[in-house]
């Protein structure tokens, strides 16, 4: 099943965060003729990370290891993974996906939840996804 437009679980975005995920999605549109990846990161007002050809769970590890390391700090509540396919993408050969390990990342990556171009991301099943968000304090939302 692809994201429905809304939050999956109990938490919703701040207007800080829904401001991150428009610019991400705003990133993402623009880099779509350069053919780069399905999926960012943004905090504190700027881009920390984009996907490239090792897949959106090893950027958010990649991100992971520089909060850990020191060299990245991320504000608690602020850290955000939007996802969204390029302009153009055939979605019946290469549809963007989400799934629990994706949320394992994010957490681990202290990022506070995931922007995804609802209708356009598939997440399988909505309800588990939106349960295993809340359990580990995220949001999770599609944003039509």
């Amino acid at each position: 099943m692809t994201a429905p437009a809304g939050a999956l679980g109990r938490r919703t975005t701040s207007p800080e965060q829904k401001a991150l995920i428009a610019r991400g999605f705003e990133l993402l549109a623009a880099l779509s003729p350069f053919d780069v990846g399905q999926a960012a990161i943004l905090a504190d007002h700027r881009v920390i990370a984009i996907e490239g050809a090792e897949g959106t769970d090893a950027m958010i590890r990649r991100v992971a290891e520089m909060v850990a390391s020191g060299r990245l700090r991320i504000a608690k509540g602020d850290g955000v993974l939007v996802k969204a396919p390029k302009d153009g993408q055939d979605l019946r050969v290469d549809m963007p996906a989400i799934g629990p390990q994706t949320l394992r990342n994010v957490t681990q990556a202290g990022l506070s939840g995931i922007g995804l171009r609802a209708g356009r991301v598939l997440v399988g099943d909505a309800e588990g996804l939106g349960r295993l968000a809340d359990q580990a304090g995220l949001f999770v939302e599609g944003v039509p």
